[in-house]
């Protein structure tokens, strides 16, 4: 769940979507992975504004700067976690 808030938090703020939160579900691919694991709906293709945009270059690159930049926050913030630990 950590892994998936910071994702949506940096996908909103690099997009400007609307927030619809994040979930929990037993997909078998996210149930069976060995590492932190999310699924990432970038758009709803029965929404005709969001069909647009997952076509266009300049929002393909929104979405994946803020799926890294998600990554990059979860990975820092548990790494600090675990030094903390350790002190």
């Amino acid at each position: 769940m950590l892994l998936g808030y910071f994702i949506q938090r940096q996908i909103l703020e690099a997009t400007g979507n609307e927030d619809r939160g994040v979930r929990r579900s037993r997909f078998y691919v996210l149930r069976e992975a060995v590492s932190p694991a999310v699924l990432v709906e970038g758009a709803f293709l029965t929404n005709v504004r969001e069909e647009r945009n997952v076509h266009r270059p300049e929002y393909q690159q929104q979405l994946a700067q803020g799926i890294a930049q998600g990554i990059l926050n979860y990975l820092s913030a548990t790494l600090r976690a675990q030094l903390e630990d350790t002190l």
